[in-house]
């Protein structure tokens, strides 16, 4: 068992993975983990990709112009709108 020493932030507390324990983990500086109180401690566990928090730059890297639908035109205007 290894023992970590907590750090003070300015809005939070921090502890340090060792890299040995980190790397057989698979842990990567941006991966987002768990954090769930137990009755004798705290579980840190690696999130679940459906848990993951989406950035809309990763959604439109994602975007497949093939799978985009054909213009639909809906004939001339009928009333006041501006096209």
């Amino acid at each position: 068992m290894q023992q970590l020493t907590v750090s003070s932030r300015t809005n939070g507390l921090d502890l340090r993975i060792p890299l040995g324990i980190a790397a057989g983990l698979r842990l990567q500086a941006g991966d987002t983990l768990e954090l769930v109180p137990v009755v004798d401690g705290i579980l840190l566990k690696k999130a679940s990709p459906e848990n993951r928090r989406y950035h809309l730059a990763d959604i439109l890297d994602s975007f497949v112009p093939a799978s985009r639908c054909a213009e639909i035109d809906f004939g001339k205007p009928q009333g006041g709108e501006l096209w």
